[in-house]
Order: C-alpha cells, then sequence, then structure tokens
C-alpha cells in the first residue's frame, strides 16, 4: 500500500510536468507538434535516469568499491599502497582525483607529562543539554515519523533488491572460531539475500554485492520523503537552531552589557 501510494504520487507529479511542458511548447514551439515535441524531450529527461538498476560491488581488501547508477554515472574507489584513488564518470564525462598517502612517522619519545583534564565531557555534556532543550512534542513526532519510514525504506531496499550477495572471510581472526561459525551459518538464502561465512586462513575480508532497480529506488525515497516528512523536519530542526543561536547571542550580548555597566560604575566610584 506504501509503494502504491508513491506510485500515485508520482504518476501525479509526472501527468502535471507533461501537461505544463504540452502547454509551453504550444506558446513557445506553436502548434501541436510543437507541444507534443517538448513534452516528449521532457518525458525523456525525466525517465531516461530510471532506467536500469544501481550496481554496488564493495571489497574490504584494498579497499575497493564501485558504485554505478544505471547507465549515466559511476563512482570507482581504490586504495593503493601509496595512494587513494577516486574515479567518477557522469554522461560519459571522466573525473579522478588521487591522493597521495603521507608516511607513517615513528611516534617521538617524550617524557611522562602528567594527566591533565580534558573538556570534552563538559562540552558533550552541554551539547545533549542543548539538543533536549529544543525535544518539544513537535519534534517527536517529526523524529518518529522520521525514523519509521526510514526502516520501512530500508526494508524496502533490503526485500526488494534483485540481488545482495555478503561473503565474510574469518570474521573472528580464530582459527577454531572462524570453522565454528562456518559450521554454523555456511551459506544462507534468504529471498534476495544470499550470506556466506567461510574460514579461510587469512586476514578478515568483506565482499558485498548488491543490486536494485532504479525505479524501485526512487521509489522507496519518495515514499521516505513523504511519510518521514523530511522537509518538514529539517525545517523544523533549523529554525530551532536558529532560535537557539538567537536567544545565546541576546545572552551573551545582555552579559557584556552588564559587565561594561559594572565597569564605567567602578570607574565612576
Amino acid at each position: 500500500m506504501r509503494m502504491a501510494g508513491a506510485v500515485a504520487l508520482l504518476v501525479v507529479i509526472l501527468e502535471v510536468l507533461l501537461v505544463l511542458s504540452y502547454l509551453a511548447g504550444l506558446t513557445w514551439v506553436g502548434g501541436v507538434r510543437g507541444g507534443l515535441l517538448v513534452s516528449g524531450v521532457l518525458l525523456l529527461v525525466i525517465v531516461g535516469p530510471w532506467l536500469g538498476d544501481l550496481r554496488v560491488w564493495f571489497d574490504s581488501a584494498g579497499p575497493a568499491g564501485t558504485v554505478r547508477l544505471s547507465w549515466w554515472a559511476r563512482v570507482t574507489f581504490r586504495t593503493l599502497a601509496d595512494a587513494s584513488e577516486v574515479r567518477v564518470r557522469f554522461l560519459m564525462i571522466p573525473w579522478r582525483r588521487r591522493m597521495q598517502r603521507k608516511p607513517k612517522e615513528k611516534p617521538r619519545e617524550q617524557p611522562e607529562a602528567e594527566p591533565v583534564e580534558r573538556p570534552a565531557p563538559r562540552k558533550r555534556a552541554a551539547r545533549v543539554g542543548e539538543a533536549l532543550r529544543r525535544v518539544d512534542a513537535q519534534t517527536v513526532e517529526d523524529v518518529s515519523r522520521a525514523l519509521g519510514a526510514g526502516l520501512q525504506a530500508l526494508n524496502e531496499l533490503t526485500w526488494g533488491a534483485t540481488e545482495m550477495t555478503v561473503r565474510i572471510d574469518d570474521l573472528a581472526q580464530q582459527e577454531i572460531a572462524d570453522r565454528s561459525l562456518e559450521r554454523i551459518m555456511g551459506r544462507r538464502e534468504l529471498g534476495p539475500i544470499d550470506l556466506m561465512v567461510a574460514a579461510s586462513g587469512g586476514d578478515r575480508r568483506v565482499r558485498l554485492r548488491y543490486r536494485i532497480s532504479m525505479l524501485r529506488l526512487g521509489l522507496a525515497a519518495l515514499q521516505m520523503m513523504v511519510d518521514g516528512r523530511v522537509i518538514a523536519l529539517a525545517t523544523t530542526m533549523k529554525r530551532k537552531k536558529q532560535t537557539a543561536d538567537e536567544t545565546t547571542r541576546d545572552r551573551d550580548e545582555k552579559l557584556i552589557e552588564q559587565i561594561a555597566e559594572q565597569r564605567e560604575d567602578g570607574a565612576d566610584v
């Protein structure tokens, strides 16, 4: 039902855009052919990116991975011995960046110093207190809806996937434990999920292959935004942050004024 609602909303939006583009073609290009031409071009622009699949490949040995968005984009990264490399291809336009890795320096021996109390816990407590002061009924409802919609989208991306293969080698890094996990888990298939735990006697390694329809991905994202009221939540949190900043600024300004008045009174005396 949730996915049907997202599909219905998407169809309505698409129909409205096509009608507006047809009217624009009638006005600017002229005639029925102009309207059909503009609406047809818009339809190709809208539908084109959603044809195909989202494919993800990852290997922790390296690490290295690839994310491919249908036919129009691909992102590849890999870590070499001396550098990290990222390659991006968007609409047949390639882009590459290579980042050199700095060699690790041996730590210098330093004399033991007395432990210094760090104010990190105080700052963390202050942030938690500030976040709690922003919580009200509207915030709790919005966050709850966003979390529920996110969980629903995660379920859709998991069970609606075409392929999800996960292989984990030497999970515990101990031969006896890894052999036991291999006998207990082995290889299990749950719908599109293909999970395999193996003991190879080497380092821990995780390999992942994932594939899902771009259209299903877009519908899941649209449904999450509608049910979770993501835009409303972001607007509410931004407004509350601005209010808190203004309150803090006013408090600081009052404190500065009080200090200035005290100094003036002391100078008059």
